[in-house]
């Protein structure tokens, strides 16, 4: 047996000795392998969140949030936000989505993705104007962090990155992702994310799709009820006129029109059958127009004329 005093341990990286037999274990590369699972886990579990609001998105505001939402939602991301690349005056970038709980940082800040501009020369304007993944490993040592270098430490963020989507193929703008420790995002996790970025480039183009279609059916339906209307228009005076000839049916044909109308919405027909058939309703005496009023309004019984109409002696 060896007592205490012969037992010798060095602390550190390297391991310990015990009795002249050296054990050594690398501490630092478990800890990294540890790391780089974790941030593939926070990864996938944003990507997964974020394919749910891509599923029940219904306009762009909510499509983004979710997604923002998603990806700081119980993770190591304290801020996510996607602008939008304008045109005009210093090219600003407009944010449109946030979340997380360094939205703070947010407050008062100035992005462009133009390079004349200085607000154009950090990570969101380079990952805009060229279209490619942006990343910083560390906030404190990346030179084109310099001018948000101590707004970041504020909100305690120490690594960000920036992955641009595109919609129909032009430059559409850029999400934004900050970690609470540097190097946190691994290549696996940026993988996730790009792919995240592609798929808000699709969400977006599927949402302005939508919207399209929504305005065209609009537009369709209000062509449909002002034709009804101009037909509606035209058909009162010839409705008139057979309530004119014979004054003891006034009101019939909007009875029938009425009557046949609840009766085919009952049965299921779509609006725009419904629509016809008040109208053929409405008309269905035009007949009567080209019949003298004398025999339409006799009290008595017709008698036989030449046997091919009725008279009214």
């Amino acid at each position: 047996m060896h007592s205490r005093s012969d037992l010798v341990i060095q602390v550190g990286s390297a391991g310990w000795t015990a009795n002249g037999h050296s054990v050594y274990f690398d501490i630092s590369e478990a800890e990294q392998s540890e790391h780089r699972l974790a941030t593939q886990n926070w990864a996938l579990y944003a990507y997964a969140g974020a394919a749910l609001a891509l599923g029940q998105a219904d306009s762009y505001e909510s499509l983004l949030t979710g997604i923002c939402e998603a990806i700081t939602r119980e993770s190591v991301y304290l801020l996510a936000w996607v602008g939008f690349a304008e045109d005009g005056p210093g090219k600003p970038v407009r944010i449109v989505a946030e979340a997380g709980s360094a939205t703070g940082y947010l407050e008062g800040l100035q992005v462009s993705w133009s390079e004349e501009q200085p607000e154009g020369r950090g990570p969101t304007g380079i990952c805009i104007r060229t279209c490619q993944n942006y990343l910083v490993e560390d906030t404190e040592e990346s030179a084109a962090f310099v001018p948000w270098r101590k707004r970041a430490a504020a909100f305690g963020m120490r690594s960000s990155l920036a992955i641009p989507f595109v919609v129909n193929g032009g430059r559409a703008g850029a999400l934004m992702v900050y970690a609470a420790h540097p190097k946190a995002f691994e290549p696996v996790a940026i993988d996730v994310f790009q792919h995240l970025g592609e798929e808000i480039g699709h969400g977006l183009h599927a949402i302005e799709q939508q919207r399209l279609l929504s305005a065209e059916r609009k537009r369709r339906a209000k062509i449909e009820s002002q034709l009804t209307d101009a037909l509606s228009a035209m058909v009162a005076p010839i409705v008139l006129a057979m309530e004119m000839r014979d004054p003891y049916t006034t009101g019939h044909q909007s009875r029938v029109a009425a009557i046949a109308y609840a009766i085919a919405k009952e049965m299921g027909w779509p609006e725009e059958r419904l629509q016809g058939l008040r109208v053929a309703a409405l008309v269905h005496d035009i007949g009567k127009i080209s019949i003298p009023a004398e025999v339409l309004t006799k009290p008595t019984r017709l008698s036989h004329g030449n046997g091919r109409s009725f008279t009214a002696s």
